[in-house]
């Protein structure tokens, strides 16, 4: 081109902090006029160029140098952090004509004084929130009185817009995130929800944004995404850049999940320039154990510091943190003491939980009750579909024919044909009459909703809908299956013949709704791609609602709320043979008592769980005698105090059922606050780690925190039912204890082929389970195995002793991390520990099955 340009130069900018102007030339280097036409600028988003912009004509005299201003906004989201940075702008003119400008930028400097205090992030499943607390480079007694700030809830959902970009996508979250989902929920492939949940499966996703652009990413990279909006609204807040994060897991993910949640939020730091090494993320807390401090600092420390005569105080804590992914449960001792200084110390006794079952799996059975009233609903609409049009036309000809008839005696004056014009005008009466009452429905993604369902299969399932309508209803108003509710019907009407036939009826009952209400998008995989979205959309329409039911539900205090959402996308799928309208949804129910019996039976098996911690807390099992022992604490039984939190703690049922299966404890023990059913996570584990870092077994307020961090609070060995056989006393439900609940972490233990069969004469093809065992009334659970065919590395010169060369002999060690390896002290074979790796099943909220 006959256009130069000279480059763009800067030598050091502050990013965030200021924008640089600078001047350059445009020269034509001819000797002739030249006219430069601007069709497109291809340029940076916080780079401004003055005066040139698409259709802008520049001309040029021969040899003309034009002044051109360009801005670098350093202030702009997407101001790169790399440097030294090296580009090039491009003007594009009309055919190939193009000036090109060089953009140098020798040094970005962040200018954001690091964050010297504790940032705390409760990455949940469906909410999140963060706490920070302040914190001098000495602390004081005055500092820790301090009470940490916790940020409202966000939701831990995300929306991608423009995907171009792999490294810096451009996305919402949160609550921007969670409209955007549901204005545009057709672009099933532009956003995630509960991603928190699959965290530590090898998992990627497609994303595809609005624009067709495709990136594939790996589950931990798109929680780091969301994180990453999380840390940079905090940063925006405190305007200091934060370089560590302590975070919290919930409490029985296994070790896979927890590493999973640490690496996603380092990858959030990278993203945000930090550089990463181990400490930048301190993960030592589980979210109860962290509800359970939130209690002790704001509570307990806060009253025992206003009463000076006090020299102790002591209390037994079961937290039930009712979360939206996982319900988890500890019971904790905490004692405070005075003595010149105030001490607090804390005790972990045990850990339980459901892994599995949560505020989802409520919304979940909202959805099904939503879904199975919007197909009766459908039918009711439809009914004309299958009643016998032709005596209904063959009356209305009837009804016609006597009004003319009527019309025509008292006019004896009319012309020839007068009933002619009358009925015309009455056809364009009736025409013009269905066009003002014709529907229709406007609304992002709507083109994308297609019914291929066959119109007598159409007919079929709403006949089908209509004649076991009451049965339907049975299965919300009770705790009965379809199939046992078709065979009562089927006894009560005198047409019972068989299981067989009931369940196929049952069969075609379920598969009637699905037609008339298509969410189960899995089953369309690989298979309909157009049916698979169709469902997808019309999932996420339902579910959006069923979401905002139970928070109606748990939080006004009304017995029954009704469907507000317009549902537009299930309507739009009757639309091919007869548009419902979304108005008609309005009228659809849900009772509070309704959900509550479907989620009873699952909250009260985990208020058992809490309460058999409780009750079983000082029993532990001794594997080299076979015995339980009840260890005799000194000192006045503790009361216990039940806190509940998480945000489907709010549910009026867990108080409720709480109340019943501790009914011991008087009201007053039972502790909810309902400003903090998520806050109280972040703000526990900012207080804790405060204390932890900043006084320790020093100063003013001295904390040991052992009872969080050096001790596991269940026991870890072997299981197998034959053990039982043997032995039901030493081996209780086949399990073999190798480390006792309370063990420290880096202890060790040794098994003999002696101890328990499972150690065998020759183990190099032998892979050992390893199970934990919560003392709660549960089963042990599988967390992993040792595998003995694969060692990973061996003592060094290792030659066994005359003991171990006549006898296996297994060293278990408890790592740091709680999980344990193994040597054998035959061979000298380290065997690495194999985590656990869980996977959800159909059972899943989104798992498309529902």
């Amino acid at each position: 081109m006959d256009i130069k340009s000279d480059p763009i130069f800067v030598k050091t900018i502050a990013r965030g902090k200021e924008g640089q102007r600078k001047l350059l030339f445009l020269r034509n280097t001819k000797n002739e006029p030249l006219t430069f036409t601007v069709k497109d600028v291809d340029k940076p988003t916080w780079l401004e160029i003055s005066g040139i912009y698409q259709g802008v004509v520049l001309d040029f005299t021969p040899g003309e140098r034009k002044k051109v201003i360009v801005t670098v906004n350093g202030k702009h989201p997407l101001f790169p952090r790399q440097s030294p940075l090296q580009s090039v702008v491009t003007i594009v003119g009309e055919g190939d004509a193009k000036i090109e400008i060089p953009l140098i930028i020798e040094k970005i400097e962040e200018e954001v004084k690091p964050f010297l205090g504790v940032f705390a992030l409760d990455f949940g499943t469906t909410n999140s929130c963060y706490a920070y607390k302040h914190k001098l480079p000495t602390a004081s007694e005055k500092d820790a009185y301090k009470r940490s700030l916790a940020s409202d809830e966000m939701p831990s959902v995300i929306f991608f817009t423009d995907v171009s970009n792999r490294l810096n996508p451009a996305y919402l979250v949160g609550v921007r995130g969670k409209y955007q989902i549901k204005e545009q929920s057709s672009k099933v492939y532009s956003y995630f929800l509960s991603i928190k949940r699959l965290l530590g499966e090898d998992v990627s996703f497609i994303v595809v944004d609005e624009h067709g652009a495709q990136q594939k990413w790996h589950v931990e990279d798109i929680a780091a995404f969301i994180i990453k909006e999380f840390i940079r609204k905090a940063e925006e807040e405190l305007d200091q850049k934060i370089t560590r994060v302590v975070a919290t897991y919930p409490t029985l993910f296994s070790i896979d999940r927890k590493e999973a949640i640490k690496r996603a939020v380092q990858n959030a730091l990278r993203m945000l320039g930090v550089k990463v090494d181990e400490k930048s993320v301190i993960i030592d807390l589980d979210e109860t154990s962290a509800a359970a401090f939130n209690y002790i600092y704001n509570n307990m420390l806060m009253d025992f510091g206003k009463v000076m005569g006090l020299k102790e105080r002591s209390e037994q804590l079961l937290v039930f943190d009712f979360g939206g992914g996982t319900i988890d449960i500890c019971l904790v001792d905490a004692r405070i003491t005075r003595n010149g200084k105030i001490k607090i110390e804390t005790q972990l006794k045990g850990l339980s939980g459901e892994a599995y079952y949560a505020g989802d799996n409520v919304t979940l059975e909202i959805f099904k009750i939503l879904k199975k009233r919007i197909a009766i609903k459908i039918a009711q609409e439809h009914k004309h579909l299958i009643e016998k049009v032709e005596e209904k036309e063959e009356e209305k000809e009837e009804d016609i024919f006597s009004m003319l008839s009527a019309k025509s005696s008292k006019k004896k004056g009319d012309k020839e044909g007068g009933i002619g014009d009358i009925f015309k005008e009455m056809l364009t009466q009736k025409e013009e009459k269905a066009e003002e009452k014709k529907l229709v429905l406007t609304g992002e993604g709507l083109e994308d909703i297609l019914n291929k369902t066959e119109e007598e299969t159409w007919k079929s399932a709403v006949k089908t809908v209509l004649d076991y309508s009451e049965v339907i209803e049975k299965t919300i108003a009770t705790k009965k299956s379809l199939l046992e509710l078709v065979i009562e019907k089927e006894k009560a009407e005198g047409a019972f013949v068989g299981q067989d036939q009931s369940k196929r009826i049952a069969e075609q009952v379920d598969k009637a709704i699905e037609t008339l209400v298509p969410t189960r998008w899995a089953v369309y995989e690989s298979e309909d791609p157009e049916m698979e979205l169709t469902s997808r959309m019309v999932f996420y329409d339902i579910w959006h609602e069923a979401d905002n039911l139970k928070i109606r539900l748990s939080s006004s205090g009304r017995e029954a709320v009704n469907v507000q959402g317009e549902l537009k996308k299930v309507a739009k799928y009757t639309e091919k043979f007869g548009l419902v309208d979304p108005v008609k949804f309005t009228e659809i129910s849900v009772r509070l008592d309704e959900m509550e019996r479907h989620i009873e039976d699952a909250i009260v098996k985990v208020l058992k769980k809490a309460y058999n911690l409780y009750k079983n807390q000082r029993e532990k099992v001794t594997a080299d005698k076979g015995v339980i022992i009840v260890s005799e604490e000194k000192g006045e039984k503790k009361l216990l105090k039940v806190i509940l939190c998480g945000n489907s703690s709010n549910l009026p049922i867990v108080m409720r059922k709480a109340r019943e299966v501790f009914k011991e404890l008087p009201p007053e023990n039972f502790i909810i606050n309902k400003a903090e059913l998520k806050k109280g996570t972040a703000l526990g584990a900012c207080e804790e780690y405060f204390l932890r870092s900043a006084f320790g077994e020093e100063g003013a307020i001295s904390y040991s925190s052992k009872g969080f961090l050096e001790r596991i609070p269940y026991s870890i060995g072997l299981l197998d039912k034959n053990l039982e056989l043997i032995d039901p006393r030493r081996f209780p439900r086949g399990f073999y204890t190798i480390f006792e609940r309370g063990s420290s972490i880096k202890s060790q233990v040794t098994v003999s082929e002696k101890d328990v069969l499972l150690i065998k004469p020759d183990m190099s093809d032998t892979i050992l389970p390893v199970y934990a065992d919560y003392h709660d009334g549960d089963e042990p659970h599988f967390v992993g195995y040792l595998d003995f065919s694969q060692p990973v590395d061996r003592l060094p010169d290792y030659k066994p002793d005359e003991e171990c060369s006549k006898m296996t002999r297994i060293r278990f060690e408890l790592s740091e991390t709680r999980d344990i390896q193994a040597v054998n002290l035959k061979t000298g074979e380290i065997v690495a520990f194999v985590p656990n790796k869980e996977a959800w099943g159909k059972e899943f909220p989104f798992s498309g099955y529902h």
